[in-house]
């Protein structure tokens, strides 16, 4: 096992992107920010296992059908798959139920802009580690970040539309965007080897697999139900919310969105896709209020501010010039983290 410092290696640093990729990244935060509030909708029925179960089901299908049609190669090495093992249960597996559970426990707008921090723990980790040299541009944006974390928690106190659980979703939202920090990053070993489409194939059905079992009970007994609803006037336009819910959450937010974000990151470079991401915590408040009515109190609308004002000054930095990853198989990683959902 040999550890290597970080350059590089995307494409985006040798050809100048062309407008259909900025065009295609551009319909990802739209998606990502919208599927807080599908969630919400799909948990009036299905438990947190359940709607995973089903999701990477139907994820998984698409995916392998969209790497077939594309690439008519489904190699991977045997080498690197400890490594495609540990990064699907720790990205995918486990990452998973956490995000799902701190939707659930949170309202809409909360998780859509705590989710987008991840960028905060990634520079407070890399000067915590020694990683990069923590600038005073670093440090205001880790303490505006952390400033507007604790209003946007603090501040939902007394809103009659939070569910007592509020807290615990935020805190637990929290803990997800520290793991989403370094999700890129990690990835990045195999999108030097194989495509953003075999690696997101891949990670995600070996990751799916544990959640597909763990679930398969509560979706084999909630989906004949809400299919059933279908039959029924009053209940029907209920049960194509939640339909249209999981076929979101499975298809456009999880095979559409996660292949056009890694083709992103592989063609553009992180910095430049990173870019997209500021706009999912915008979309994901707007859609909250929109569709739930989710208003956020003025303590937490100070805390969206200095949150993204956080987010902003910690991700516009300079590139982490080698950051420790074991590699096994010696190939060079591109730069610095991102995010997505």
């Amino acid at each position: 096992m040999v550890i290597k410092p970080m350059h590089d290696a995307s494409p985006a640093t040798e050809h100048a992107p062309s407008l259909s990729a900025y065009l295609w990244l551009a319909t990802v935060p739209l998606i990502w920010g919208s599927h807080f509030v599908f969630l919400k909708i799909v948990y009036e029925d299905y438990t947190v296992l359940g709607m995973l179960s089903l999701r990477y089901l139907l994820m998984s299908v698409a995916l392998w059908l969209v790497l077939w049609v594309t690439e008519r190669d489904l190699r991977f090495d045997l080498k690197d798959v400890p490594y495609l093992a540990f990064f699907s249960l720790l990205m995918v597996t486990i990452y998973q139920v956490l995000f799902a559970l701190a939707i659930q426990w949170s309202s809409a707008g909360e998780s859509a802009l705590l989710i987008s921090t991840a960028p905060i723990f990634t520079a407070f980790t890399a000067a915590i580690l020694g990683w990069e040299r923590l600038t005073r541009r670093m440090a205001t944006g880790i303490a505006l970040g952390f400033a507007g974390i604790t209003a946007v928690i603090l501040g939902g106190s007394g809103l009659s539309y939070l569910p007592p659980t509020h807290v615990k979703g935020c805190l637990v939202m929290v803990v997800s965007a520290v793991l989403w920090a370094w999700y890129a990053v990690l990835a990045k070993p195999l999108l030097a080897r194989y495509s953003p489409v075999k690696v997101t194939t891949y990670c995600h059905t070996l990751g799916g697999i544990p959640l597909i079992l763990l679930g398969a009970p509560d979706a084999l007994h909630t989906t004949p139900q809400v299919f059933a609803h279908l039959a029924d006037p009053v209940a029907r336009a209920h049960a194509l919310w939640v339909i249209a819910g999981i076929l979101f959450y499975a298809w456009l937010s999880g095979a559409y969105a996660f292949t056009v974000w890694y083709r992103g990151v592989q063609r553009l470079g992180s910095g430049r896709t990173m870019m997209f991401q500021y706009c999912v915590p915008v979309v994901g408040l707007l859609a909250a209020i929109v569709f739930r009515r989710e208003y956020p109190s003025l303590v937490q609308w100070v805390g969206v501010a200095l949150t993204l004002c956080g987010v902003f000054f910690a991700a516009a930095r300079p590139q982490v010039s080698a950051v420790p990853v074991a590699v096994t198989d010696g190939s060079e990683i591109v730069d610095g983290p991102d995010i997505a959902c």
